[in-house]
């Protein structure tokens, strides 16, 4: 009997029904908005508050802290932001304040905002995972009172902070900042490019405090205490030691999870109980979900857990493998069971997996073990011996460097990798054959029927992940800027990609698995249209082609650099003008350029126009920066009255752009206005608005809307809603805006 594991099951389906299925309920139970509205209402940037600190640690030569304002009576969770240098008034914060301390503080107040892009970081989500309801960036600290001597945290952090600095001491910065994340849960002084390292690896959770790494110390202590004490006192040390250390490391999620489970296993035969593992994972979810309840939607509670049933199941898909020897199935069952549960997760969560840990972590598994015991030892020889602690953790250092080569030559090959973030159903499907292969394993009485079920199972699970075609074009929301990503028919092109690249544009591009671009159409080279596109090309990303306007205004260092990238990875240059068309090889896409064959002289007004016809289903017209005097010049006579026709607005909806005369030639059903919230130019201005507000022509504006999106999807529906065979042959068009929600506009094909 597992009792738990029923409460452990509906507990973990309520939270997410609170939190991602209708997030009202989450907001109705705990009230995260309302705090936030009550926050803003009552709070000014600049004012100066009262905060306790309970955590404190360093990144990127600031100082944060996870802190609870004192407000009205209340204790509001927050995160602070030192600054990195001497404040302009009160006191250095460096070496002064700890856990435990209370200040106060101004500075300015800095709320979580959800995505307004698919694939864009979800702030919103991350600080509610964290129980964080603001940021607050500091620029004046004052000490109000000192902490107690007694205070478990200030000991606690004191520690964190002495045992860093003897890492420091030891090793090389890049040595001991992932020997600090390993050992200490302080991933701040981890660069950018080493988390790319080992999350392109699949191997992101060596440098995470997590079960393996509480297993395997606690492991090598209880060996070298055993023999010493007797079993309840060695048990009541060893529990001692193991929760202070997960406070010392900041009770992370996995971290917590591991130590409710050896907890459990400890004291379960002391209660006449059989330690059952399925129980103390269903206590460890439990307890974690009725403490953090928001931790149902974050990466680490899945992964965590996951990986613990996929070291399970290793053991039931390896150990079948007879063909090998006994000895390499019981080595490669561990890393074959996690890799199987987790990597669909982590291409949710992170837009790509690396099935090439698998064979990474048979190294790299046993290759951390050793760093752990090397680090944590070296550590406390340096106590007793400085010299014999410093010559240990010189021996890891050299284990880690040896780590960090075989996560790089393993990232490097992209054919042992899945990208972009799968669908719900594929996960759904592919964990439900996971299910039936694990019931067809354990059903021994027809091997037959075991057989062809698992088979099935696996088959399933190959067919759900393998790539499909997913058309789709996006208007992202860059800012004051413009960018739009085409995928149509196996084809990317993208139109323009302006600022906001690491933010906005690389994360949807690896959201959408695009590994490489067949079209880049620049319609002017102005910062706000270019940016992103160098960016990309520097990040490497391939692209095929890249198409520019003739126009001597357009010669500019910033797009003869562009050129340059393209060319060196390969690439072709095209200029058009004129009555130039383009035809996308093997689809079903169409460029006419619009542009005039006179040009205007100005950057602006030669930018590249073009109607782009997608698989005779709609149009969209491009028109770059132009203003309403290049208006009477576009010839408009290609566009094909009988399809949809969509316009993205020159110039972000300035005031001079977009003439109601090209507006009423044109008559769009749609139009997209790119621009960034609240930025200084006013755009887009109420005279443009107001005459699309004469015209009756609907539009859509990304300041307000986020991204938005088009998709063609087959229907089996006719107009009146009853389906019939003979309906399968129509297609619809769909419109939304990001987070998903579905415009009102509509249009049926035939």
């Amino acid at each position: 009997m597992r009792p738990l594991l029923g409460p452990a099951l509906a507990i973990l389906t309520f939270c997410l029904m609170a939190f991602a299925v209708t997030p009202s309920l989450g907001e109705a139970l705990f009230g995260f908005e309302r705090q936030e509205t009550f926050l803003k209402e009552r709070l000014e940037s600049g004012e100066t508050c009262q905060y306790q600190l309970l955590r404190l640690w360093s990144k990127d030569n600031a100082l944060y802290a996870e802190a609870k304002l004192l407000l009205d009576g209340k204790s509001i969770p927050c995160q602070l932001i030192f600054p990195d240098a001497e404040p302009t008034g009160g006191l250095s914060v460096f070496g002064i304040l700890s856990e435990g301390d209370t200040i106060s503080g101004s500075g300015r107040f800095m709320f979580p905002e959800k995505p307004r892009n698919p694939g864009q970081f979800d702030s919103y989500a991350y600080y509610l995972s964290q129980h964080r309801f603001f940021s607050v960036y500091l620029n004046r600290v004052y000490l109000d009172k000192p902490h107690s001597w007694y205070d478990a945290r200030a000991w606690l952090g004191s520690v964190r902070r002495g045992l860093g600095s003897v890492i420091d001491s030891s090793l090389d910065p890049e040595s001991a900042a992932i020997l600090k994340a390993m050992l200490l849960g302080d991933k701040g002084s981890l660069s950018t490019d080493q988390k790319e390292l080992f999350s392109r690896a699949g191997i992101s959770h060596i440098v995470a405090i997590s079960g393996m790494h509480l297993t395997i110390l606690m492991a090598a202590l209880e060996e070298l205490i055993k023999k010493r004490f007797r079993p309840g006192m060695k048990s009541l040390l060893l529990q001692g030691l193991l929760w202070s250390y997960t406070a010392l490391t900041g009770f992370s999620i996995a971290t917590l999870r591991a130590a409710i489970m050896l907890t459990y296993r400890q004291l379960a035969p002391l209660l006449d109980a059989d330690p059952d593992d399925i129980s103390g994972l269903s206590l460890a979810a439990l307890v974690i979900l009725l403490i953090r309840p928001w931790a149902a939607v974050s990466s680490a509670f899945w992964l965590t857990f996951l990986a613990v049933i996929g070291l399970w199941s290793g053991r039931l898909f390896a150990l079948k493998l007879i063909f090998l020897p006994y000895a390499i199935r019981e080595k490669i069952s561990a890393g074959l069971g996690v890799t199987i549960f987790t990597a669909p997760a982590v291409c949710w969560f992170f837009y790509e997996a690396s099935i090439g840990s698998f064979f990474l972590n048979l190294l790299i598994v046993p290759m951390a073990q050793a760093v752990l015991l090397l680090g944590a030892s070296g550590m406390l020889l340096s106590i007793l011996s400085p010299a014999a602690g410093f010559g240990m953790t010189r021996l890891c250092g050299v284990l880690i460097h040896l780590l960090i080569r075989f996560s790089a030559v393993s990232g490097d090959l992209p054919w042992l990798s899945f990208h972009g973030k799968p669908e719900l159903w594929q996960l759904l499907f592919y964990y439900g054959a996971l299910v039936l292969i694990i019931t067809g394993w354990g059903y021994q009485r027809a091997s037959r029927h075991r057989s062809v079920n698992v088979l099935g199972a696996l088959l399933l699970m190959v067919i759900v992940f393998l790539p499909f075609e997913d058309n789709r074009v996006t208007f992202l929301d860059v800012g004051q800027g413009d960018c739009c990503i085409m995928e149509w028919d196996g084809k990317v092109m993208v139109v323009d990609a302006g600022p906001s690249y690491e933010t906005v544009i690389a994360p949807f591009l690896k959201y959408r698995g695009i590994q490489s671009i067949d079209l880049l159409v620049l319609s002017h080279p102005d910062a706000d249209h270019m940016d992103g596109a160098v960016l990309l090309l520097e990040d490497g990303m391939e692209v095929k082609a890249l198409l520019e306007a003739d126009a001597p205004s357009h010669e500019t260092p910033e797009r003869a650099y562009l050129e340059k990238l393209v060319k060196n990875q390969g690439g072709t240059v095209e200029r058009a003008g004129g009555d130039d068309s383009f035809y996308l090889e093997n689809s079903s896409i169409y460029l006419d350029i619009l542009s005039p064959v006179r040009l205007f002289g100005n950057t602006n007004d030669d930018s590249l126009t073009m109607c782009v016809r997608v698989s005779d289903l709609f149009q969209i017209v491009f028109t770059g920066d132009i203003s309403g005097e290049v208006d009477p010049d576009l010839d408009l006579g290609g566009i094909d009255a009988s399809l949809p026709v969509f316009l993205k607005v020159a110039h972000h909806g300035s005031r001079y752009s977009t003439s109601e005369a090209f507006l009423a030639e044109l008559s769009p059903d749609l139009s997209l206005i790119s621009c960034g919230k609240n930025n200084r130019y006013g755009h887009p201005h109420e005279a443009l608005l107001e005459r699309f507000h004469a015209l009756d022509l609907p539009y859509q504006i990304t300041a307000q809307n986020g991204a938005v999106w088009i998709r063609s999807i087959w229907s089996g529906l006719s107009d009146d809603g009853l389906g019939s065979s003979a309906d399968f042959s129509i297609r619809r068009l769909l419109l939304g805006s990001f987070p998903a929600r579905t415009l009102e506009y509509r249009h049926m094909f035939e």
